[in-house]
């Protein structure tokens, strides 16, 4: 039997339905594409006019799909759509100026959009990624090394290549799950992450554990214990949080089951399993680690920016853009 698939009546239903994951790879494919016809440094402009673009695109979805349901409104019609297949759609998150919870540059980069709200961070990865990365200071791979490197994320699944670019890290409690009798720590482990998406940045995660580990006034005065749980194809680190921010105690971290049962899913998603690191102490050295997984702590080659600048100035672009089309 044949599948039918209604047709999109709007944009924004296309966006609203995108698999980040299969749009993530399509991309590395034509960035890969432009990289072997035009060389690496055009691959970076090409990355970036590619989003920029489609930031621009999904400004515009919005923008229209608003002005189609002020008219629907105002005619008396009522759309009726099912859950499943209607826009999650909130004017103040899509257009600027509209006194929400996002900021201007925010909603100029598609974070209103929850299906598109990493795409920044995803061709920032990639163009970062060795292979799409032009040589620069002691960054110099041989030619066989890029190639290789282009092929393996080739030939990766969807969720293995955007794990690649763009790791992720969740920051968890230590202690034990909830029925544990283990006598190491008094204190029970959430059964979920404290933070789930921890940005991948020194400040940020720094931020967020000072956060974290004093959770307020009223609770007592002992620091709760934090692991950092990474999750990437290349390796998969569960770390005491005082390997990125300096803590007041050395005691050794305590892995619940809940952790490991999610340290032993991950490792097992990949198609060849990756080395599993714990440095549950402040013993083992885990810098290397970290430099090589905070992507958005690196820096573009060509512009000397870091991803903070590189966003800002994106953003801007975007604006210029949706001023000049007079939307």
């Amino acid at each position: 039997a044949s599948l039918h698939m209604p047709l999109a009546t709007h944009s924004e239903y296309v966006y609203a339905h995108m698999d980040p994951e299969a749009l993530a790879v399509v991309l590395f494919h034509k960035l890969a594409i432009a990289a072997f016809s035009d060389g690496l440094y055009k691959t970076q402009e090409v990355g970036r006019s590619w989003l920029k673009y489609a930031l621009v695109c999904v400004y515009k979805s919005a923008e229209d799909y608003h002005a189609q349901k002020k008219a629907q409104e105002a005619s008396g019609i009522v759309r009726r759509g099912s859950d499943r297949t209607e826009p999650r759609f909130f004017v103040n998150e899509r257009l600027l100026n509209r006194n929400g919870s996002l900021t201007n540059e925010e909603i100029l980069l598609g974070y209103g959009n929850e299906r598109l709200q990493a795409l920044s961070l995803v061709v920032w990865g990639l163009l970062q990624c060795d292979a799409l990365r032009p040589c620069f200071g002691p960054f110099r791979p041989t030619a066989d090394a890029r190639c290789c490197a282009i092929a393996q994320l080739a030939s990766m699944p969807t969720h293995a290549l955007t794990k690649c670019i763009v790791p992720r890290l969740e920051l968890w409690a230590s202690g034990n799950s909830s029925g544990s009798n283990n006598s190491n720590s008094t204190k029970p482990a959430l059964e979920e992450p404290i933070v789930d998406a921890l940005p991948l940045n020194m400040e940020s995660i720094s931020l967020n554990l000072m956060d974290a580990s004093n959770p307020g006034q009223q609770q007592q005065q002992e620091q709760q214990q934090l692991v950092l749980f990474l999750d990437s194809p290349q390796q998969i680190v569960v770390c005491h949080s005082g390997h990125v921010r300096a803590t007041n105690s050395a005691e050794a971290v305590v892995v619940s089951d809940t952790l490991q049962n999610a340290v032993e899913q991950a490792a097992s998603s990949y198609r060849t399993r990756p080395p599993v690191i714990y440095a549950l102490d402040l013993h083992t050295t885990t810098s290397s680690v970290w430099k090589d997984m905070l992507v958005e702590d690196s820096v573009d080659v060509i512009a000397q920016q870091g991803f903070d600048e590189w966003k800002k100035e994106l953003a801007k672009d975007v604006e210029s853009e949706v001023i000049d089309a007079d939307y």
